[in-house]
């Protein structure tokens, strides 16, 4: 069965290699569409795939970020609506293709960075991320600093 996750990693894998340009400015092709370029980008990467998937991040939800008919830019927010929706997994379970994976690097307290798992290598995760490196790009991680993960419809 093809999930909106499984979409969403597949349209992101389309783009590794899109990058910022100038590198370092934080402009790219998802900030343009989502009307916030020059930004911290991430979570709008993450909106841009789930969208072309048919899912609007953050959909009827009040939370900072959210642009209605887009997504949401912050992924503090994103944790919530994905709380909220009962879709909520935490970091020491396993994840699927396809999830969200929202990470905090330990530095304020708040969620840093938002990616999509394309596979579970434990204790390691390959994730496709956008706003890496000036880039759309593959990174295996060690899943320390992983708050938890999303998985869009449950």
């Amino acid at each position: 069965m093809t999930t909106p996750g499984l979409l969403a990693l597949a349209e992101a894998a389309r783009h590794i290699g899109v990058e910022e340009y100038p590198p370092g400015s934080n402009r790219q092709p998802f900030g343009v569409w989502f009307n916030s370029n020059a930004v911290p980008w991430c979570a709008i990467f993450c909106s841009y795939v789930f969208h072309a998937a048919g899912v609007e991040l953050c959909a009827g939800f009040d939370g900072a970020g959210v642009r209605p008919g887009k997504g949401c830019a912050w992924v503090p927010t994103i944790r919530a609506w994905l709380e909220a929706r009962g879709w909520w997994r935490g970091p020491h379970e396993t994840p699927e293709p396809g999830d969200l994976v929202l990470f905090d690097w330990g530095l304020d307290g708040k969620l840093d960075h938002i990616g999509i798992v394309e596979r579970s290598l434990p204790p390691q995760i390959v994730t496709i991320e956008g706003n890496l490196r000036n880039g759309v790009g593959r990174m295996t991680r060690d899943t320390a600093h992983v708050a938890g993960y999303g998985r869009i419809g449950g």
